[in-house]
């Protein structure tokens, strides 16, 4: 990967993380309320701040780590030749909507590390809260171009 890709991959991450610390802000400003006649509501709404929280450390931790799985693959897909880069060009070829669907056996006999990323690509494409378009620096060019390499149109 060039300096100019890393140094763009490290720009969209960044980008993520003031994304993130800016919803979390958001959550910590939730007002705490309380019942002036009756029970107290502020554990209820503690309680849900807390899991705003969660929810939102859980999607940001997805995405960042898919957009890195995702720029892995990537690279693999534009810089190797092997049997288990066809898998990972079939993988993002379903991913990317360019096949007739995912096919699952493109996850079977990989390298772990190559797994786990395929996984935490999915994980990211689960939360919803990034395009998988946008998870690769420059991907609606480089993703087109690495599947013609391995044969998708």
């Amino acid at each position: 990967m060039s300096q100019d890709s890393k140094d763009r991959l490290h720009s969209k991450l960044h980008t993520l993380k003031l994304q993130h610390l800016t919803n979390m802000e958001r959550i910590g400003q939730i007002q705490l309320l309380s019942r002036v006649n009756g029970p107290p509501m502020e554990a209820l709404t503690r309680e849900t701040r807390e899991e705003y929280s969660a929810a939102e450390v859980k999607n940001y931790n997805a995405t960042h780590n898919g957009v890195q799985a995702f720029e892995r693959l990537l690279n693999y897909a534009e810089t190797r030749n092997s049997g288990q880069i066809q898998r990972i060009a079939q993988f993002l070829a379903g991913v990317w909507g360019v096949d007739q669907g995912l096919k699952l056996e493109c996850l079977v006999s990989l390298d772990q590390s190559i797994g786990d990323d395929m996984l935490a690509v999915l994980n990211a494409i689960r939360t919803n809260a990034l395009s998988i378009r946008d998870m690769s620096v420059d991907g609606s060019k480089r993703v087109p171009a690495a599947l013609r390499l391995w044969g998708y149109q």
